[in-house]
């Protein structure tokens, strides 16, 4: 899985967790899905044999955390990424 090819398997995956419309079209048509996104037979087929639950579980939980982040304040992201940092100060 080198090149576009693979970029294209990965930027499928991607919508499928990140997109409950692409979810929900591959739900309804798997393998039309895949071919429409222009995956190579051997990705499709692939696609096709993945755990649909979770893929289900793991797109729900994006689902949840992108909701999260939307509901916090901008400033109160940074504080937790500060607050998280490791920040190096000279001795």
């Amino acid at each position: 899985m080198t090149g576009h090819r693979g970029d294209r398997l990965e930027a499928f995956l991607a919508g499928l967790y990140a997109h409950p419309g692409v979810l929900e079209r591959f739900e309804r048509d798997p393998s039309g899905a895949a071919r429409g996104a222009g995956l190579a037979p051997d990705e499709v087929e692939s696609v096709l044999r993945m755990d649909r639950a979770g893929l289900r579980l793991a797109a729900a939980s994006v689902s949840r955390k992108r909701a999260g982040r939307r509901r916090r304040g901008a400033w109160q992201r940074l504080v937790d990424r500060l607050a998280g940092a490791r920040l190096y100060l000279p001795r």
